[in-house]
């Protein structure tokens, strides 16, 4: 589509043009191996593989808002989503992937708006169609945090880490997911980025709490 450029959208294709002249024939046609599949949040302030070190194509990245991982059709087939579900099926058995990283950060807008409760944002999201429904399926998360006098910031943290372990419970209602991961040929992480306070907080499965890394 045309238009005017007044938000300066053709420099992003121009900085695009000048990657793929640069630095896209440095990449090796097959790219690395796949080692996790990344389900991020939409709005996470840096890229994955910048944040691991990763190479690129070691990752197979999923980015949704808030992280937040629908439940499997076969326990809720109205709230789950079939590009989820692909997008997990590819990375595993397609790519080859053998880790599983949920991957949100304490200033998630999502977060953000579902803990305003009554504020713009949060109206906002009730009058909308696809995105009130995916924001209801982070309402046990958001639920946790409830009634807690922790400060604006600990609270936004602690809702965070929530919606990891929320999604992390939903991967385990895919049937595929949950085999690999019973029989250890595919492991589950979550890490919540604190990138304002210069800390990244991973999920102990063990414990099943965060830690400081």
């Amino acid at each position: 589509m045309n238009g005017t450029d007044e938000d300066g959208f053709d420099g992003l294709r121009e900085a695009a043009r000048s990657w793929c002249a640069e630095d896209g024939a440095a990449l090796s046609p097959a790219g690395a191996a796949c080692r996790a599949v990344v389900i991020a949040a939409s709005d996470l302030p840096v890229e994955a593989g910048a944040l691991t070190g990763a190479a690129p194509g070691a990752l197979y990245q999923l980015r949704l808002p808030g992280a937040l991982v629908p439940p499997s059709a076969e326990t809720d087939a109205e709230a789950a989503d079939a590009a989820v579900a692909a997008g997990l099926e590819f990375g595993l058995r397609l790519a080859g992937a053998r880790h599983v990283l949920v991957l949100t950060h304490a200033r998630c807008g999502l977060i953000g708006a579902l803990l305003e409760e009554s504020g713009e944002r949060a109206m906002a999201m009730a009058r909308s169609g696809s995105l009130r429904g995916w924001a209801a399926l982070a309402a046990p998360a958001i639920g946790r945090t409830a009634g807690s006098e922790a400060p604006e910031a600990d609270r936004r943290r602690f809702a965070a880490m929530e919606i990891v372990r929320l999604s992390i419970e939903n991967l385990l209602s895919y049937p595929f997911l949950l085999d690999a991961v019973l029989a250890r040929e595919v492991a589950l992480h979550g890490w919540c980025l604190d990138a304002e306070n210069g800390a990244l907080w991973t999920l102990d499965p063990a414990a099943d709490v965060f830690v400081r890394a």
